[in-house]
Protein backbone atom coordinates (compact mmCIF):
# COMPACT_ATOMS: atom_id res chain seq x y z
CA UNK A 1 0.00 0.00 0.00
CA UNK A 2 0.87 3.56 -0.42
CA UNK A 3 2.47 5.30 2.57
CA UNK A 4 2.15 8.62 1.33
CA UNK A 5 4.93 9.47 2.74
CA UNK A 6 7.44 12.37 1.17
CA UNK A 7 9.55 10.29 -1.60
CA UNK A 8 11.63 12.39 -3.55
CA UNK A 9 13.57 11.03 -6.93
CA UNK A 10 13.28 7.62 -8.31
CA UNK A 11 12.85 4.44 -5.93
CA UNK A 12 13.28 1.07 -6.94
CA UNK A 13 11.05 -1.47 -4.82
CA UNK A 14 7.98 -3.37 -4.80
CA UNK A 15 5.65 -0.90 -2.43
CA UNK A 16 4.21 1.87 -3.86
CA UNK A 17 5.42 5.00 -2.30
CA UNK A 18 2.89 7.22 -3.83
CA UNK A 19 0.85 10.19 -1.99
CA UNK A 20 -2.08 9.85 -4.10
CA UNK A 21 -3.33 6.22 -3.21
CA UNK A 22 -6.44 6.36 -5.83
CA UNK A 23 -6.74 4.50 -9.26
CA UNK A 24 -4.22 2.05 -8.29
CA UNK A 25 -1.29 4.27 -7.56
CA UNK A 26 -1.61 2.38 -4.10
CA UNK A 27 -0.45 -0.78 -5.37
CA UNK A 28 1.82 0.46 -8.30
CA UNK A 29 2.68 -1.36 -11.98
CA UNK A 30 1.19 -4.35 -12.80
CA UNK A 31 4.46 -5.53 -14.03
CA UNK A 32 6.22 -8.77 -13.58
CA UNK A 33 7.44 -10.48 -10.29
CA UNK A 34 9.66 -8.27 -8.19
CA UNK A 35 10.42 -4.25 -7.59
CA UNK A 36 9.49 -1.52 -10.47
CA UNK A 37 10.85 2.05 -10.32
CA UNK A 38 8.87 4.98 -9.16
CA UNK A 39 9.29 8.55 -9.37
CA UNK A 40 7.93 10.55 -6.36
CA UNK A 41 8.59 14.61 -5.86
CA UNK A 42 6.79 14.98 -2.37
CA UNK A 43 3.46 14.77 -0.86
CA UNK A 44 1.05 17.20 -2.59
CA UNK A 45 -1.14 17.48 0.61
CA UNK A 46 1.87 18.02 2.66
CA UNK A 47 2.78 20.81 -0.11
CA UNK A 48 6.70 19.46 0.28
CA UNK A 49 7.55 19.30 -3.54
CA UNK A 50 10.77 19.90 -4.65
CA UNK A 51 10.67 22.38 -7.07
CA UNK A 52 14.09 23.03 -9.63
CA UNK A 53 15.01 19.57 -9.49
CA UNK A 54 14.73 16.55 -12.51
CA UNK A 55 15.13 12.99 -11.20
CA UNK A 56 16.70 10.56 -13.26
CA UNK A 57 17.13 6.69 -13.87
CA UNK A 58 20.21 6.01 -15.65
CA UNK A 59 21.22 2.62 -17.30
CA UNK A 60 24.16 1.15 -17.22
CA UNK A 61 26.42 0.97 -20.67
CA UNK A 62 25.91 -1.21 -22.72
CA UNK A 63 27.54 -2.40 -26.02
CA UNK A 64 24.84 -3.43 -29.30
CA UNK A 65 27.72 -5.46 -31.31
CA UNK A 66 27.74 -7.07 -27.80
CA UNK A 67 24.24 -7.97 -26.56
CA UNK A 68 24.11 -11.48 -25.68
CA UNK A 69 21.10 -11.78 -28.28
CA UNK A 70 22.75 -9.73 -31.01
CA UNK A 71 23.38 -13.10 -32.77
CA UNK A 72 23.31 -11.23 -36.50
CA UNK A 73 25.35 -8.36 -35.20
CA UNK A 74 22.37 -5.85 -36.39
CA UNK A 75 22.92 -2.19 -35.12
CA UNK A 76 18.93 -1.45 -35.14
CA UNK A 77 17.68 -2.20 -31.51
CA UNK A 78 14.19 -1.95 -29.80
CA UNK A 79 13.62 -0.65 -26.34
CA UNK A 80 10.67 -2.05 -24.66
CA UNK A 81 9.38 -1.18 -21.24
CA UNK A 82 6.35 -0.74 -19.32
CA UNK A 83 4.80 2.00 -17.68
CA UNK A 84 2.18 3.21 -15.47
CA UNK A 85 0.95 6.88 -13.95
CA UNK A 86 -0.39 9.88 -15.16
CA UNK A 87 0.70 13.16 -15.96
CA UNK A 88 0.10 16.13 -13.69
CA UNK A 89 2.31 19.02 -14.64
CA UNK A 90 5.08 16.48 -15.26
CA UNK A 91 7.80 16.01 -18.12
CA UNK A 92 7.90 12.51 -18.50
CA UNK A 93 10.68 11.77 -21.44
CA UNK A 94 13.10 8.56 -22.24
CA UNK A 95 16.53 9.71 -23.12
CA UNK A 96 19.58 8.09 -24.85
CA UNK A 97 23.11 9.06 -25.22
CA UNK A 98 25.89 6.96 -27.48
CA UNK A 99 28.81 8.85 -25.90
CA UNK A 100 27.51 9.66 -22.69
CA UNK A 101 27.25 13.03 -22.68
CA UNK A 102 25.04 14.20 -25.45
CA UNK A 103 21.36 13.10 -24.50
CA UNK A 104 18.57 12.92 -27.38
CA UNK A 105 15.11 12.66 -26.09
CA UNK A 106 13.64 9.21 -28.15
CA UNK A 107 9.85 8.95 -25.98
CA UNK A 108 8.17 11.52 -24.00
CA UNK A 109 4.20 11.26 -22.82
CA UNK A 110 3.99 14.90 -23.65
CA UNK A 111 0.36 16.06 -25.41
CA UNK A 112 -1.53 13.22 -23.06
CA UNK A 113 -4.23 14.75 -21.26
CA UNK A 114 -3.45 16.09 -17.35
CA UNK A 115 -5.16 14.30 -14.43
CA UNK A 116 -6.54 16.35 -12.21
CA UNK A 117 -7.95 13.67 -9.98
CA UNK A 118 -11.28 13.31 -11.38
CA UNK A 119 -10.53 12.40 -14.66
CA UNK A 120 -9.81 8.81 -14.78
CA UNK A 121 -9.41 8.15 -18.13
CA UNK A 122 -6.49 10.14 -18.21
CA UNK A 123 -4.39 7.52 -16.29
CA UNK A 124 -2.27 4.87 -18.29
CA UNK A 125 -3.02 1.39 -18.41
CA UNK A 126 -1.51 -0.50 -16.13
CA UNK A 127 0.38 -1.28 -17.70
CA UNK A 128 1.14 -0.24 -21.08
CA UNK A 129 3.78 -1.61 -22.86
CA UNK A 130 6.11 0.79 -24.84
CA UNK A 131 8.15 0.09 -28.00
CA UNK A 132 11.01 2.51 -29.03
CA UNK A 133 12.72 1.55 -32.09
CA UNK A 134 16.13 3.06 -31.19
CA UNK A 135 17.74 2.36 -34.93
CA UNK A 136 18.23 5.99 -35.81
CA UNK A 137 20.07 6.32 -32.67
CA UNK A 138 22.19 3.05 -32.90
CA UNK A 139 23.42 3.37 -36.28
CA UNK A 140 26.71 1.77 -36.80
CA UNK A 141 26.69 -0.57 -33.87
CA UNK A 142 27.03 1.80 -30.80
CA UNK A 143 29.04 0.48 -27.80
CA UNK A 144 28.73 3.03 -25.54
CA UNK A 145 24.84 3.29 -25.24
CA UNK A 146 22.97 4.26 -22.03
CA UNK A 147 19.18 4.51 -21.54
CA UNK A 148 17.75 7.15 -18.86
CA UNK A 149 13.85 8.04 -17.96
CA UNK A 150 13.78 11.54 -16.70
CA UNK A 151 10.97 13.51 -14.46
CA UNK A 152 10.74 17.16 -14.12
CA UNK A 153 8.53 19.93 -14.46
CA UNK A 154 6.80 20.77 -17.70
CA UNK A 155 6.78 24.63 -16.85
CA UNK A 156 10.13 24.04 -15.08
CA UNK A 157 9.92 28.64 -14.69
CA UNK A 158 7.28 28.41 -12.55
CA UNK A 159 8.13 27.94 -8.70
CA UNK A 160 4.81 27.21 -7.11
CA UNK A 161 4.45 23.98 -5.51
CA UNK A 162 1.44 22.48 -8.15
CA UNK A 163 3.75 23.22 -10.95
CA UNK A 164 6.42 20.21 -9.21
CA UNK A 165 3.37 17.89 -8.45
CA UNK A 166 3.70 14.54 -9.97
CA UNK A 167 0.94 11.84 -9.07
CA UNK A 168 4.00 9.15 -9.98
CA UNK A 169 5.44 7.41 -12.93
CA UNK A 170 6.10 3.84 -12.71
CA UNK A 171 8.38 1.50 -14.96
CA UNK A 172 8.86 -1.99 -14.75
CA UNK A 173 10.21 -4.84 -17.15
CA UNK A 174 12.61 -2.70 -19.55
CA UNK A 175 14.25 -4.65 -22.07
CA UNK A 176 16.16 -3.76 -25.30
CA UNK A 177 16.15 -6.35 -28.47
CA UNK A 178 17.36 -6.53 -31.91
CA UNK A 179 15.09 -5.76 -34.49
CA UNK A 180 14.00 -8.39 -37.29
CA UNK A 181 16.76 -8.22 -40.34
CA UNK A 182 13.68 -8.25 -42.42
CA UNK A 183 10.60 -7.16 -41.74
CA UNK A 184 7.52 -7.81 -43.98
CA UNK A 185 4.44 -6.56 -43.62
Amino acid sequence: MGTGLPTFGWEIGTTSNSWWTQNGFATGINGSAGGFAEVNNGNYNMNNQAVNVTYTLTSPVFDIPNLPANTGNVDGVLLTFKQFGALFNDAQTVEITTDGSTWEEVFTNDGRTAFVGNNPTAIYANPETINVNLAPWTVGNASMVQIRFKWTSAIPGNQTLPAWTTFGWYIDDVSISTLPTNEIA
